[in-house]
């Protein structure tokens, strides 16, 4: 996908975490390549599902998954405002920073000032929001964003109808790590399948992969 449309899609995902699915929004979710798979439903049960999950059963902020106490306006969304600030993003302010729908905000913001940096080759720019959009992935967003999804009710319940005889049990990621030690951690899952050199080679990027 092109950077523009990778900045589309962040967009269009934020303004449906923040306000929901609307008439104007649906067509273009479905233009998308990446939503093309989605059912063709209308609007209003967009709407009932979205109320129904996000109003109802799951809570879009960060602090519910990585704050120690759940509370609003700590440690994480201190963190999560030091990035805002530095890329020079505003959140809707309907709802809290840590909100989904305002960290995909910004990644739309940054993907579209990259796709501009690039565009004119300014080479300080396309560094400072690749850099930025690394270290939101890495240190906020993918660090919550897989255990809001295993939380998501229904999205086993085909499997769990086809399969009457298998038993079902998810659970939440709880452990946070900094990507050296995602790499030690790794070794003791793949150490008797992949030697630890193998690793390194590979984390080094000098072992080829295809």
């Amino acid at each position: 996908m092109e950077l523009r449309d990778i900045a589309q899609m962040y967009q269009l995902c934020s303004q449906v975490m923040l306000i929901g699915m609307t008439d104007d929004l649906l067509p273009k979710i479905y233009q998308l390549p990446a939503f093309m798979h989605l059912d063709r439903r209308s609007s209003d049960d967009w709407k009932a599902d979205h109320y129904a999950l996000f109003g109802m059963t799951i809570y879009p902020f960060e602090t519910e998954f990585l704050s120690e106490d759940g509370v609003l306006g700590g440690r994480v969304t201190d963190s999560v405002v030091r990035v805002y600030y530095e890329a020079g993003y505003r959140p809707d302010e309907s709802e809290p920073v840590d909100h989904m729908g305002n960290q995909l905000g910004l990644m739309a913001l940054l993907c579209d000032e990259e796709a501009d940096a690039r565009k004119d080759d300014v080479i300080q720019a396309i560094l400072h929001t690749t850099q930025l959009q690394r270290r939101f992935l890495d240190k906020h967003l993918l660090c919550w964003l897989p255990a809001l999804v295993i939380d998501t009710p229904g999205r086993d319940d085909r499997f769990v109808d086809e399969h009457p005889d298998v038993a079902v049990a998810r659970f939440r990621p709880t452990v946070v790590v900094q990507r050296e030690a995602a790499y030690l951690i790794r070794t003791l899952y793949l150490g008797p399948l992949i030697p630890r050199a193998a690793l390194v080679a590979l984390r080094n990027r000098v072992l080829p992969v295809l």
